[in-house]
């Protein structure tokens, strides 16, 4: 696990992509459901949440950015997500799909209570904006408590293993 914070330019660099993407085309979109069919589930046995908003591939400067601060040069991007908690809103313990390699948070707003990040049954302290954890999500059970008041918002990038063509 590897926590630590991103500087205002990267932070700002990020929150610009991310308001500029216009979201999944529909191949994307596709090729994220047939991958990864049950990757959010809205029920009490996954995820109750109050939004989500998928990103595209396609802004190649962001992908770029994104693999270079957090991946390392094995990986590629499978996919990435904003996560919006609302009052009331809260994960239970799950792990992520086996061909995940690596789980990375970037905390985007910070004004809330509650909302903490469990994983592995100890509270990390991911509450500050602009901080980033690296973890195996696939090995590691992680959760978020209830979020008692305030908007957590969180982008959450999945890394799989760069396939090769030989």
């Amino acid at each position: 696990m590897e926590i630590g914070f991103l500087n205002n330019h990267q932070f700002n660099f990020i929150e610009n992509s991310l308001y500029n993407n216009k979201g999944m085309t529909e191949i994307e979109y596709l090729k994220l459901k047939k991958n990864h069919p049950y990757a959010v589930m809205r029920d009490d046995n996954a995820l109750i949440l109050s939004s989500m908003k998928h990103y595209g591939l396609h802004d190649t400067r962001l992908n770029e950015f994104l693999l270079k601060t957090f991946g390392n040069p094995n990986f590629k991007i499978d996919f990435f997500y904003e996560l919006i908690y609302n009052e009331g809103d809260y994960t239970t313990p799950h792990l992520d799909k086996k061909t995940v390699l690596q789980t990375t948070l970037v905390l985007l707003e910070d004004n809330f209570t509650g909302g903490d990040l469990i994983i592995d049954d100890k509270n990390v302290n991911f509450n500050k904006k602009g901080m980033f954890i690296n973890f195996k999500g696939y090995k590691e059970k992680h959760s978020v408590t209830k979020v008692e008041s305030g908007i957590r918002r969180v982008l959450v990038i999945m890394f799989n293993k760069k396939q090769s063509l030989l």
